[in-house]
């Protein structure tokens, strides 16, 4: 039991992340985040197509981006230091052709 108190309150110990360290971590979140947007409205269009393959597999790009934003954001608030989420630009939805979107990646 004593120990659960020792890993709790380390979690919320903050502890000091250099500021160009903090920069490219936030940079990266919102990348990332960034990313799974743009892949979101990419299966979104491939749904509305009925390319279900590609909608799938876009699908499951977004979740990835999602993810690896997910593990830098909880790496930052267990050091105690509240993550800089930004606004996400709308991402291209409107497709000519299944070749538009793919170059568009």
């Amino acid at each position: 039991m004593q120990n659960e108190r020792i890993t709790s309150k380390r979690k919320t110990m903050p502890k000091s992340i250099p500021p160009k360290v903090l920069s490219g971590l936030n940079r990266q979140s919102n990348q990332d985040l960034d990313a799974a947007h743009g892949y979101l409205a990419m299966s979104i269009w491939c749904s509305a197509q009925n390319l279900k393959g590609f909608a799938r597999f876009f699908a499951k790009q977004a979740d990835e981006e999602r993810k690896h934003a997910a593990k830098i954001i909880d790496h930052l608030i267990n050091r105690g230091v509240p993550p800089e989420l930004e606004a996400l630009p709308a991402p291209k939805q409107d497709f000519s052709a299944l070749l538009d979107l793919v170059l568009h990646v």
